[in-house]
């Protein structure tokens, strides 16, 4: 409905905005909609349970989502990415389990909560996981580059060089942007020489590889 993109737009302004009151737009924002639609579409709640995620406000997030009869993997997404960046890790672990359903943006969300609260052994377990349960079908660009900063921040040269065996085999290798992180996982685990091979695999090099 009308009303329904004109929400969806002022939550997706107030998260771009950010600042100091987002969350009390935010909410403002959540309040004119249960004032003045009884019943919102289940995108809208998408979009705002969303939003409370990108704000690391789990609680309210989970309260939106309670208000959904039928959640889609959209609205379980959502809710997984809320737990992840706000650091709840077993209410996301919770959540990752009663998922009907699960995509690449499902696992990626699960790896990237661990991997951001320094849980390296359980990313790279739910990323094992994921290769050898779901398939390869749900790896993609951001997991393989959530992975290659793992390795690098974490000096896992071995898990660094299965990244890039991945990496090749998707024919990812070439883009700059998995180059460059790639060179730099290599510098900083210490495997000079296969940083210079991926250096020089490069005939377009920009300034941060140099």
């Amino acid at each position: 409905t009308m009303a329904s993109n004109v929400y969806s737009a002022q939550i997706k302004q107030c998260i771009e905005v950010g600042g100091r009151d987002q969350i009390r737009h935010l909410k403002t924002i959540h309040g004119h909609i249960i004032k003045t639609l009884p019943f919102p579409e289940t995108l809208l709640l998408n979009n705002i349970i969303h939003g409370y995620a990108k704000i690391r406000n789990s609680t309210y997030a989970r309260r939106v989502f309670d208000k959904i009869p039928q959640p889609n993997l959209f609205s379980w997404n959502n809710l997984l990415m809320a737990y992840s960046k706000s650091g709840h890790l077993s209410d996301m672990e919770r959540t990752f389990e009663k998922l009907p359903n699960r995509d690449s943006v499902t696992w990626n969300l699960l790896i990237s909560g661990y991997s951001g609260n320094g849980l390296v052994g359980a990313a790279v377990k739910a990323f094992n996981t994921m290769m050898m349960k779901d398939g390869s079908d749900n790896l993609t660009r951001v997991t393989l580059m959530t992975m290659l900063n793992l390795s690098s921040t974490n000096g896992h040269g071995i898990l660094g060089k299965q990244i890039h065996g991945q990496i090749v085999k998707r024919g990812f290798e070439y883009y700059l942007l998995v180059g460059s992180p790639l060179l730099d996982m290599y510098a900083k685990v210490g495997l000079i020489s296969e940083a210079k091979k991926v250096f020089y695999s490069f005939e377009d090099r920009n300034t941060v590889m140099y």
